[in-house]
């Protein structure tokens, strides 16, 4: 897990520092303070080597409409793409993984994808660990590993070139050349499968799609974790089905009464922790990021939804980041971990401080005693 995330450059963060985390971290703040370009950028930390994500993230605010090298620069405070990004992730053993992301205009042919990653070895091992670099490109003297066969090169605008280096001292390097024609052609393919789920703040839950994941987890066995989820606000429930109606799969719920009833008559909160279930599995041993994650959710359901979510990520090994907006949100995820066998929470408010933007952590004791005194935490 996540001890620590710093990050530099990277949207409306000169240099932001978050921590310490825990198992399930609750940001709040007002609006524009960065809560949700801070999910952002710590799945574009996770998934650096899942073409095409640095496109991706551009999406979720809408800016398909810009060319290759707005587009890369809107990854930039203040569209500067001459700055470099970095974020920095502290693990609980002190050691340190490293993500460096820089633009150039673009001189060679390039596909929209990562094309070569080269490694190095670790800092320590290396001959002369003070001049060391990360070795991008056709240096023979590094093995390399094709990412992806091109399927069309098209003249590039712009190069994305990142720098990784691991826990272990392992350096890593990419290059992503990014074209019109290659902007074009990854909007039509839209996202994709990526490793860490991220659900955005204006998240439809599709019928198909969940009917999908849902089928998905169950067969691989994991069909009995998720009703243990579900029952926790749904106590009599036996099980979930899906059946075709009109040649279109539909979830229906089994309450033990005479008929399945479609999950769509059971309610919001079933649908979003059905959602939130599957993708917790999905996202076993990793990270899961939820913005704005009481959408679509009654504050009455709040409570025994965060002890659902605590549960399963224990569980399953994952760690939780989501943002709010919503004082009744954050006050049941406090007296929900206070019922828990371990308070693995934290709330984290952003405030913009003249032209920063910085954190303050609330742990146990801090967010109750706010909480009680009628203090503003959002």
């Amino acid at each position: 897990m996540y001890k620590s995330f710093r990050v530099k450059n990277y949207r409306c963060f000169k240099d932001l520092t978050v921590g310490p985390l825990e198992r399930v971290n609750l940001i709040a703040g007002k609006n524009n303070v960065g809560k949700t370009a801070l999910l952002e950028a710590i799945w574009l930390f996770q998934e650096y080597l899942t073409p095409p994500v640095e496109i991706l993230v551009p999406l979720f605010r809408g800016l398909d409409s810009l060319g290759p090298r707005d587009l890369m620069a809107s990854l930039f405070i203040n569209f500067e793409d001459t700055e470099t990004i970095e974020m920095l992730v502290g693990h609980p053993d002190d050691r340190s993984a490293r993500l460096r992301l820089t633009v150039s205009r673009a001189r060679e042919a390039f596909d929209i994808a990562p094309f070569r990653i080269t490694v190095s070895e670790p800092a320590e091992r290396a001959e002369d660990s003070s001049n060391r670099k990360h070795s991008v490109g056709n240096d023979p003297s590094h093995p390399q590993q094709d990412l992806r066969t091109p399927t069309g090169a098209f003249p590039p605008e712009v190069i994305l070139q990142h720098e990784y280096q691991s826990p272990d001292g392992l350096a890593t390097g990419g290059l992503m050349g990014v074209s019109s024609e290659g902007l074009r052609r990854a909007f039509s393919i839209g996202a994709g499968q990526t490793r860490v789920p991220f659900l955005v703040g204006n998240r439809e839950i599709n019928p198909l799609d969940l009917a999908e994941k849902w089928s998905e987890r169950a067969e691989l066995g994991d069909d009995k974790k998720v009703i243990e989820t579900l029952r926790i606000i749904q106590p009599d429930l036996r099980g979930l089905r899906v059946l075709y109606k009109k040649r279109k799969p539909i979830i229906e719920v089994d309450l033990g009464v005479e008929r399945l009833m479609p999950l769509a008559l059971s309610g919001d909160g079933m649908r979003s922790l059905l959602l939130f279930a599957v993708l917790l599995l999905q996202a076993k041993g990793g990270v899961f990021l939820v913005d704005e994650i009481e959408n679509g959710l009654h504050h009455s359901v709040m409570k025994d939804v965060w002890k659902a979510l605590a549960a399963s990520a224990r569980s399953f090994d994952v760690q939780i980041f989501a943002t709010t907006h919503s004082h009744e949100c954050i006050r049941a995820a406090h007296e929900a971990f206070c019922e828990s066998p371990e308070y693995d929470f934290r709330m984290h408010r952003l405030d913009r401080i003249d032209d920063t933007i910085q954190s303050v952590t609330y742990d146990k004791e801090t967010l109750g005693y706010s909480l009680e005194a009628g203090w503003e935490v959002r």
